[in-house]
């Protein structure tokens, strides 16, 4: 069979167009993937960045906890009305961060130890409010309170290191991937 220049190149041209047109599908899937995989990276640095920043307000909860029993030691009434806002904003900021965590899709292990921080979060919070309100009132208190109070942290550190670790495990796998 003889094929003419015009045939030749049509079936040239439709070679090509096959092959340009599989690139572009190939192409187009791993972009989607990409996407996809940079989505989650993103969605799992802010979950650190939220982490971060409920930690910091966990330990600005723990720093009011030791200015009220300062305060109270030195009868100092103006620091103790102001560190009762303190606490209020401290302890919704720290809700809110984790607050963010939760409405984020995050993995099964992460999700599992931010189902675990939220009883000791409440405690933690629920502990110092109280302790820098027996502060006004009963400033004899606040040195048995403070252990509590240390207690909870110590609690809550644990599980919120727990959540940073599997939140930056995810990381590390959607990175690798």
């Amino acid at each position: 069979m003889h094929l003419t220049v015009a045939r030749q190149i049509l079936i040239l041209m439709l070679a090509a167009a096959v092959t340009l047109a599989a690139l572009i599908a190939v192409t187009f899937r791993e972009f989607s993937s990409l996407r996809a995989a940079n989505e989650q990276v993103v969605r799992l640095a802010s979950a650190l960045q939220s982490q971060q920043a409920a930690d910091m307000m966990h330990d600005a909860l723990r720093g009011d906890a030791l200015a009220a029993v300062l305060a109270a030691k030195r009868g100092d009434r103006v620091a103790l009305e102001q560190l009762t806002v303190a606490v209020r904003e401290h302890g919704e900021d720290l809700t809110r961060h984790l607050g963010e965590n939760r409405s984020r899709k995050l993995e099964a292990d992460a999700q599992r130890q931010l189902d675990a921080v939220a009883s000791p979060l409440q405690d933690y919070v629920q502990l110092v409010t109280t302790l820098v309100a027996e502060a006004q009132g009963e400033p004899a208190s606040v040195d048995a309170n403070l252990a509590r109070v240390q207690t909870a942290f110590v609690a809550l550190e644990t599980v919120m290191a727990e959540l940073s670790e599997a939140i930056e495990n995810a990381a590390k796998r959607a990175n690798a991937d």
